[in-house]
């Protein structure tokens, strides 16, 4: 008894040295034994990777981790992620030691903040930055502050890298919280169900340079219903709310030339019924309103039918008042012409199956012309342009299409069939533009 006694006693002074010493010298004993296992653990998980941390710290009063400077990179060397700094507060160490396992009740507490997050594409071609991120699992939230994707360099650096003609794409949000997730799950990626998505002022800037060829597309391009349904993992969010969106859409024909474009300001969009393997909506309905080429209110309506077998969507829209010129800005760079004129309003319906677009366009305007323009000076005086211009608006171009004395009008018809190499929004453009066409008489 005297022996059990001692070594009783022997064992929890031990316990109580060993403890003392944890609280009062965490950080050494955190980079001598801890970090190198981290490093070693995340070798064997990425082979083709390595890890580097600065410093971990370990607030015991607090209960939190502060971790400087983590770099990941490639086995040659190259830096494909950093975070400047990142916090873990509230993991649940009792339980981790008690069970001596990862347990996910260990985190049920756990709140992330990372800081000055950058992280490398694969092919090196766009770069990610996140100003701030925060991850919290018991409000089941994740905020982002002042994210950026955009390329490596500017834009004919961009271009220069490929022979074929390319879309690149800017994209900048100021603030973006997800709700009602499951946090741990959507940070492992095995499910992503999300009850809202908020994005504030997020700006989207596409160029495509004309100046070089399409490269031939020897698969059919992906449309949204077969992107949602080739994703393996649960995918299910209630919905997304866009405030104050804006869209710059240009189209480049010469190096370092000033590009075609149109603009889209001031969106609110809300976007409902994105889910995969389950039995929610068969569609994706997207709503929004805003501003196009800051002239003229307009609203569109766009439903996606989510069957894998076939593209079947329809989409419809309106535009308000709106005077024509604040297209020059587009069509005198991407098509030579000028044009001039006022619509009073415009309303459109689209139908697709199966990739054949049919549909509707009525457009009431007055004294719609058009000036052909030389491709160098942009003056419309050259005596080709002028006879051009002559012949268009005389028979050719309908001037006007105001409503006679029975309220009737001439409706475009939207007649359209998608090619394999039409993308999206393509597509869409073209089918829209083939009634158009169809009301002015081009």
């Amino acid at each position: 008894m005297k022996i059990v006694s001692f070594a009783s006693i022997a064992v929890a002074v031990l316990v109580i040295i060993s403890t003392v010493i944890v609280l009062m010298f965490p950080n050494p004993l955190l980079s001598k034994y801890v970090k190198p296992r981290i490093i070693t653990a995340f070798s064997t998980a990425f082979p083709n990777y390595s890890l580097r941390i600065a410093n971990i710290r370990y607030d015991v009063v607090q209960n939190r981790f502060d971790i400087d400077t983590v770099i990941v990179s490639t086995i040659n060397g190259y830096t494909v992620g950093r975070i400047s700094s990142f916090s873990v507060d509230g993991i649940r160490l009792d339980k981790m030691l008690w069970k001596g396992t990862i347990d996910a009740d260990a985190f049920k507490s756990v709140t992330i903040e990372a800081n000055e997050i950058n992280h490398s594409f694969p092919g090196g071609e766009y770069h990610f930055r996140c100003g701030r991120m925060t991850v919290s699992v018991p409000d089941s939230e994740i905020v982002l502050e002042s994210l950026h994707i955009q390329p490596n360099g500017d834009d004919e650096q961009f271009f220069a890298r490929k022979t074929f003609r390319q879309t690149r794409y800017r994209v900048s949000v100021p603030y973006g919280k997800i709700e009602g997730c499951s946090v741990l799950q959507l940070l492992l990626g095995n499910k992503f169900i999300i009850g809202t998505i908020r994005i504030h002022r997020p700006f989207f800037d596409i160029l495509v340079n004309k100046d070089k060829n399409d490269k031939k597309q020897t698969s059919p391009y992906q449309m949204p219903n077969e992107i949602l349904g080739s994703v393996t993992e649960q995918v299910n969010v209630g919905i997304v709310r866009i405030t104050k969106m804006g869209l710059k859409y240009g189209e480049r024909f010469a190096i370092r030339s000033k590009p075609a474009v149109i603009t889209f300001d001031s969106l609110n969009a809300t976007i409902e019924g994105i889910a995969n393997h389950s039995n929610g909506a068969s569609a994706v309905m997207i709503r929004a309103e805003g501003s196009f080429m800051k002239a003229g209110a307009m609203t569109i309506r766009i439903s996606i039918l989510k069957s894998l077998s076939e593209f079947s969507l329809s989409y419809s829209g309106t535009l308000g008042r709106m005077n024509v010129r604040a297209l020059n800005g587009f069509l005198e760079t991407a098509e030579r012409v000028r044009v001039s004129g006022d619509i009073q309003s415009a309303k459109f319906d689209v139908n697709v199956v199966s990739g054949y677009a049919r549909g509707s366009v009525k457009v009431i305007y007055n004294d719609l012309s058009l000036s052909f323009i030389n491709k160098h000076s942009g003056s419309d005086k050259g005596v080709m342009n002028l006879i051009s211009s002559f012949i268009a608006n005389t028979f050719k171009i309908r001037a006007d299409n105001l409503p006679d004395k029975k309220g009737n009008i001439k409706i475009g018809v939207v007649n359209y069939s998608r090619t394999s190499d039409d993308p999206f929004f393509r597509f869409a453009w073209f089918a829209l533009r083939s009634g158009v066409k169809d009301v002015a008489g081009f």
